[in-house]
């Protein structure tokens, strides 16, 4: 009876190893797509990605906290504004139907009518788990100086 008693410990120990691992990279794989849905202009990719009604953020421009100007934004990424973004040291902390994420970051902003951006940052990102699909609830971005470690 021990034995069966230790191996349902076992099981329930591994098996939630498990679905965290699998969230883990799950996350890992959705900030992927945010990162590439920037660096390709793809409006609908970014919009995709973010709980619509939930959202906001802190800029690295130190602004207040404020929810994302979706017009602006689509104005943006029309105009030609792409953002390439280099993740590095990036972790992932899975609560139940919640992640947090944290990455360094080099940005690069660019497009026809601004000057570029090159940005290095900390981030951190907070994203729920609906329906099976991981969504960015909030997003914290702080300048670094000096330059992202390697």
């Amino acid at each position: 009876m021990k034995l069966i008693g230790n191996l349902l410990a076992m099981l329930v120990f591994f098996g939630g190893s498990i679905v965290h691992a699998d969230d883990r990279q799950d996350v890992l794989d959705f900030m992927s797509t945010v990162y590439t849905s920037w660096e390709q202009g793809d409006f609908e990719g970014v919009k995709s990605t973010i709980a619509i009604d939930d959202m906001d953020y802190y800029h690295s421009n130190g602004n207040l906290i404020e929810a994302p100007d979706w017009v602006a934004m689509k104005l943006g990424i029309e105009a030609g504004n792409r953002a390439k973004i280099q993740a590095y040291h990036q972790n992932v902390r899975i609560y139940g139907n919640t992640a947090v994420y944290t990455a360094y970051e080099r940005v690069n902003v660019t497009g026809p009518d601004r000057d570029p951006v090159l940005e290095t940052r900390r981030n951190t990102n907070v994203l729920i788990k609906e329906k099976g699909e991981w969504k960015m609830v909030h997003w914290h971005g702080s300048l670094l100086t000096p330059v992202n470690p390697e």
